[in-house]
């Protein structure tokens, strides 16, 4: 580990991680890893809200559409599956571009 650069180009290559007192010094965790605890946390509880309003349709008559914190986990699941079954694989990097 000691022989491991701090930075890399490679997209396989391991890093040493910078540790020391203050925020420095606390663990390193992945967005997965973060995403999880709060799965754990909230997973029953809403996590996404979405209306879809249709051409001649008011935004007051359309209904919400509501997916749990667990919910989203499971697309996010299914979504990274998907990925692996058309070729993706570990270190590949996928770009989302969208609309917020």
């Amino acid at each position: 580990m000691a022989d491991l650069p701090f930075a890399t180009h490679k997209k396989d290559q391991p890093v040493k991680i910078r540790m020391g007192d203050g925020t420095a010094g606390i663990e390193a965790k992945t967005v997965v890893a973060a995403f999880d605890k709060i799965v754990q946390k909230f997973g029953s509880k809403p996590a996404l809200h979405q209306k879809v309003i249709k051409a001649g349709e008011s935004a007051a008559d359309t209904p919400w559409t509501t997916w749990t914190f667990q919910e989203y986990r499971n697309n996010v699941d299914s979504f990274a599956k998907s990925l692996l079954s058309i070729g993706f694989e570990k270190f590949d990097i996928v770009n989302i571009l969208g609309f917020n």
